[in-house]
């Protein structure tokens, strides 16, 4: 009975995934190879999945008058940020400030796609997306590449014992992996989240720019350095 019970819940959170991603690609489909082309692609109503054909590089001269001067540009649809071939690099160049916020309901997922420099600091928030309570952000088998990360084994532990979100049955699963090839560079020890839900904006430093449900499967994190763990525990200064 309990195996039965596991595999009920599995199926259950399976099915509202796929309810998800099914909400965002329900519409049409333009291909972009500049940064040019996303800001068009985010602005047409018609617009409800973006394909990247080469590498796409934010840059913060393009993005500067992107935004109302008062508030984020208003995404009122789904959509999906996908790539083809599989596996482009979306580098976000750490372009923050909120640029776009995502309307209660709505759901943007990303797929197949390599993030990089999507947020300073630690945290899962996306630097690009403002508050944007009653949101979901989807990941669907991407990669999110993180300049320096905190050397944790226990990592998979503390995902574990974190709460799922309401409406999504089953359990954290979160696991190291070594010899993952990506862009034909091998790298060791990084984290697959094969099932993690959060509600983002938990703590004071995130509160005004999450809101949104995180949902990752199959997300990987890379990290391209390790913090050495007597220099994290330190409390020494600079002017000391």
């Amino acid at each position: 009975m309990h195996w039965v019970g596991r595999k009920l819940q599995h199926t259950v959170a399976a099915f509202l995934l796929y309810a998800l991603s099914l909400a965002a690609v329900q519409g049409s489909t333009v291909n972009i190879n500049n940064e040019v082309d996303f800001q068009l692609a985010l602005r047409d109503p018609s617009v409800q999945e973006v394909v990247l054909e080469q590498d796409l590089l934010l840059t913060r001269e393009q993005w500067a008058g992107f935004q109302n001067r008062t508030a984020p540009y208003l995404l009122t649809r789904n959509l999906t940020i996908t790539s083809n071939p599989r596996l482009r690099k979306f580098d976000l160049n750490y372009v923050g400030d909120g640029q776009v916020e995502l309307a209660p309901g709505i759901v943007l997922n990303i797929s197949y796609t390599v993030l990089e420099n999507a947020r300073y600091g630690a945290g899962v928030n996306l630097d690009f997306l403002a508050h944007s309570p009653g949101s979901f952000v989807v990941f669907w088998h991407s990669v999110v590449v993180r300049t320096a990360c905190v050397s944790t084994a226990d990592e998979p532990v503390a995902v574990a014992l974190q709460p799922r979100l309401p409406g999504f049955p089953g359990r954290q699963v979160a696991y190291h992996r070594d010899n993952f090839w990506m862009r034909k560079t091998c790298y060791d020890r990084v984290l697959v989240y094969k099932d993690y839900t959060q509600m983002t904006g938990s703590s004071l430093v995130d509160t005004a720019a999450g809101g949104y449900a995180l949902i990752m499967r199959n997300l990987t994190k890379v990290c391209l350095s390790f913090l050495d763990d007597a220099c994290v525990s330190s409390t020494w200064t600079a002017d000391e």
